[in-house]
């Protein structure tokens, strides 16, 4: 009789702490999406903002890399920043050149990356999809929607 008591006890108990692992994992990669999500989203409406030239079309044809988004602007002295977004496989790779120096950044976890600029209504909708995978994979989608200054 006692051992059958012990045995339902460590039944119950290793339910409990399974069920606690599954949700502290999935818990986990949600708030890692989320996270990975809203970088890109500021990211990209920091750089936006600044702009003075946006375009979603991939500017050369002489690279294998696809250019999603380039944004360009002059600073009041001169200096001129370009930033190109690009996708690699689950990353979002940003490349800042300020007067021909590039400085790399990756976001990764990023499975969907789409962008519309609308040139009319001077809009930028970007919708974003971080998928973190691995035990209870999760996936978070946000869509935002930007307008550039006002141009000089």
């Amino acid at each position: 009789m006692g051992l059958a008591i012990l045995a339902v006890v460590t039944t119950a108990v290793s339910v409990i702490a399974i069920q606690m692992i599954n949700v502290n994992a999935s818990t986990s990669n949600r708030v890692l999406a989320i996270r990975q999500v809203q970088e890109v989203g500021y990211t990209v409406s920091r750089d936006a903002l600044q702009a003075q030239y946006i375009s979603t079309e991939d500017d050369e044809d002489t690279t294998e890399v696809v250019e999603l988004l380039t944004i360009e602007w002059v600073e009041w002295y001169g200096v001129t920043n370009t930033i190109i977004y690009t996708k690699d496989g689950d990353q979002v790779v940003r490349t800042v050149t300020r007067d021909g120096s590039p400085d790399i950044e990756t976001i990764r976890f990023i499975s969907e990356f789409d962008l519309d600029y609308d040139v009319l209504e001077d809009v930028l909708t970007l919708t974003v999809t971080a998928t973190v995978g691995g035990f209870r994979q999760v996936s978070e989608t946000r869509i935002y929607e930007i307008i550039p200054r006002a141009r000089l």
